[in-house]
């Protein structure tokens, strides 16, 4: 007798094939091609493990250049061209409306939350309340963050939000991105504030917990084909790899959860 959790498996194994027999149609109507990706520095982790198997799988290759999102927002802005952007999915949207990327294929991929983290081994602060967070904050000798970028200028926002803002500045330390996760690692930062995945992928680190749920916020990621895209069908049949259940499973152990 099949059980639920074997009937649930050999759902998610056809979904998948069937994902991949779209991909191999997708990438049969044009030949291997190069596909330009615009991305937010959040997915680089993702992409560095699903990029390849897409790779095998289409023949196409990706040529992937990161950034924070803000910053690869105002390169497209400013015409540079690409056939796949995956930043956030407000940036997206403005980027419809000004006619830089197409409408239809539109999808959101995936959201995650801000965590706090410190260097390996060393004790975890309590953040599980408001008041624990802010004086965690408080009691900081030095805490990093992305200066540019989403959880930069949500760190911000909370800070004045907890009215800390004045009193935290000579600890506090914005820093360009991926620089940070060194400084902790290394004890040069005693802690760090920025969206989880990039915190579990960093290694020397580790996590001290989420924000509290009353601070937190949901930064996510979208793809979108390119308006001026020169290899469409491919930027196609990327977006439909990273949207298949195996694709999902990869951002899921990564930190990254659906958006509803």
């Amino acid at each position: 007798m099949l059980t639920k959790e074997h009937t649930r498996r050999t759902r998610s194994r056809f979904i998948d094939l069937a994902g991949f027999v779209l991909l191999l149609g997708l990438g049969a109507s044009v030949e291997a091609a190069e596909v330009r990706c615009a991305c937010a520095e959040a997915i680089r982790p993702i992409l560095a493990e699903l990029g390849p198997k897409f790779e095998q799988t289409t023949g196409h290759k990706l040529v992937i250049t990161y950034g924070l999102a803000p910053v690869v927002m105002k390169r497209i802005e400013s015409g540079e061209p690409f056939d796949v952007a995956i930043i956030n999915p407000p940036q997206i949207d403005a980027l419809i409306k000004q006619g830089k990327i197409k409408p239809d294929g539109r999808v959101n991929l995936a959201r995650a939350g801000v965590g706090l983290a410190v260097r390996a081994g060393a004790p975890k602060p309590d953040i599980n309340s408001v008041d624990a967070f802010k004086q965690t904050l408080l009691n900081a000798k030095s805490v990093v963050f992305p200066d540019e970028g989403t959880s930069g200028a949500y760190f911000r926002a909370v800070l004045n939000r907890l009215g800390i803002a004045d009193q935290m500045k000579e600890n506090l330390r914005p820093v360009a991105a991926g620089v940070g996760f060194g400084m902790v690692a290394r004890g040069e930062a005693e802690m760090m504030v920025t969206i989880i995945p990039q915190l579990l992928a960093n290694p020397g680190i580790e996590v001290a917990g989420p924000v509290p749920a009353e601070l937190q916020t949901w930064i996510g990621l979208a793809a979108a084909v390119g308006a001026g895209s020169t290899e469409p069908d491919a930027a196609k049949s990327l977006i439909a790899f990273l949207t298949t259940p195996s694709a999902m499973a990869v951002m899921k152990a990564k930190g990254w959860e659906p958006i509803p």
